[in-house]
């Protein structure tokens, strides 16, 4: 498989829904570390993925 930039940009967005998808069904939104999240979706979006 190789790089493009629109497979990039969907694997994003579909991180980013199911990230406000949690933020939705949350009880206790303001214990949640966003700076963990933005680290954690960065490192994936980063990383190469092995198939």
């Amino acid at each position: 498989m190789t790089f493009h930039w629109d497979n990039l940009l969907r694997g994003g967005i579909g991180m980013l829904f199911l990230v406000g998808i949690c933020y939705l069904l949350s009880n206790n939104r303001s214990a949640i570390n966003w700076k963990l999240i933005g680290m954690g979706i960065f490192a994936r979006l980063c990383s190469p993925s092995v198939y």
